[in-house]
């Protein structure tokens, strides 16, 4: 019988978070449809990966341990309607957790930056709660926060923490940079708020990274053959690792000093 050290270098640890927006046939990137939506996620659970509530990756990332075993956190930034009609019920069928990273203004036709659709309005997160969803945070207003001075980063965080948490009543304890944008600054800032943040760069997660600048891959690139395949063998990194120098190279990949 194998013993639990050669188990373990037989199954190394793969960890990471998905980024969705809207679940819809908007435009892509930030919009995908609901059967592709669904496609994704039977893809990963085929391939042999594991969903986690994002919490638990978290929990994972601060004990500097992953555990051996593939597996995957589902993130939607902003908190479009859409998320609750098209992507909860594929959730549910799967019994799959979330999270949303929600924004706090009062606003809730359209998301500044956003992509014209609607968002959740804020008295409707709670219910997100009873159906094993979390609540993040995605600022108050959904500005580029490294154009701000420190005192209004600040509020966007503290003000979006307390008005999602009275409204969900439930704890908010992770942040998504809105539009991926973080430097060293904002960086501190949010470590002083939230117990992780979340940034567009684009890699697996590793138990050596940044709490307060973690990586996800955006849902976009689960449709190369090439990512799919590298997925079911459990080795996406050198694609992604390949694809961030690329965004790096457009200057659209997250970086800070």
């Amino acid at each position: 019988m194998p013993n639990s050290v050669s188990m373990s270098k037989a199954e190394p640890s793969l960890l990471f978070a998905l980024t969705y927006h809207s679940i819809s046939e908007g435009p892509s990137p930030l919009c995908i449809s609901v059967e592709s939506f669904e496609q994704q996620l039977e893809l990963l659970l085929d391939a042999g990966f594991r969903a986690q509530p994002l919490g638990k990756l978290v929990d994972t990332v601060e004990s500097r341990k992953a555990p051996p075993g593939r597996f995957f956190s589902l993130t939607f930034d902003d908190a479009y309607r859409d998320f609750r009609d098209a992507a909860l019920p594929v959730l549910e069928r799967l019994a799959l957790p979330a999270t949303v990273f929600a924004t706090a203004a009062t606003e809730r036709s359209c998301l500044p930056g956003g992509i014209g659709k609607s968002l959740l309005e804020l008295s409707e997160l709670k219910d997100l709660t009873e159906h094993n969803i979390e609540i993040g945070a995605h600022s108050l207003s959904h500005p580029d926060l490294t154009m701000l001075d420190d005192a209004t980063v600040e509020r966007e965080l503290v003000d979006s923490r307390r008005i999602l948490e009275q409204h969900a009543e439930t704890e908010v304890l992770d942040f998504a940079y809105p539009f991926g944008r973080i430097n060293a600054r904002v960086r501190q800032i949010a470590s002083h708020v939230f117990r992780s943040a979340w940034t567009t760069r684009l890699a697996v997660i590793e138990s050596k990274d940044d709490l307060h600048a973690l990586p996800r891959v955006d849902a976009y690139y689960l449709g190369s053959p090439l990512l799919r395949r590298l997925l079911a063998k459990g080795r996406p990194d050198t694609y992604l690792r390949f694809r961030g120098w690329l965004r790096r190279l457009r200057g659209t990949e997250t970086s800070y000093q």
